[in-house]
């Protein structure tokens, strides 16, 4: 079987990217999937539509298990967000509800874009070597890459 020269460099830059990277990373390919599952919603074959919807969704909950609001307790707003982003893209799934995809689109770009923003101010800290790094295992977030 022949490996997906993509694929095989998408889980590489996970293994080596920064935990905020990562993150990041989730983002982007979430808002990718809603995006993409929009641009051929009207097709009359649902089945792809609804798999890119269902890999939004494991993402969503994989961000959301990820949460520590023991850490930092203000988390439990987004994880209430995330519940939200869940339920919404489930019923643009289950239901083919194009305008539930299309809601909550604009919300996960601007989480992505701060996101993005926090990832940049933590790598410029480490730079300077004002913040330690440290490992995160990256195995599952490079199987939602993938």
């Amino acid at each position: 079987m022949a490996i997906d020269p993509k694929k095989k460099f998408e889980s590489q830059a996970v293994s080596t990217a920064s935990p905020e990277r990562c993150v990041v990373m989730l983002y982007e390919r979430l808002v990718d999937d809603i995006e993409c599952a929009l641009g051929i919603f009207d097709a009359k074959d649902f089945k792809p539509v609804f798999d890119l919807l269902d890999n939004a969704q494991q993402i969503v909950r994989l961000l959301r298990a990820a949460m520590r609001v023991d850490i930092w307790p203000e988390g439990a707003n987004l994880i209430s967000l995330y519940n939200w982003f869940e339920r919404r893209i489930s019923q643009a799934a289950m239901f083919q509800d194009r305008k539930a995809a299309e809601e909550v689109l604009p919300m996960l770009r601007q989480l992505r874009d701060t996101w993005q923003k926090a990832a940049d101010q933590v790598l410029a800290a480490r730079e300077t070597g004002e913040l330690e790094a440290f490992a995160e295992t990256r195995s599952q977030i490079a199987d939602f890459l993938a």
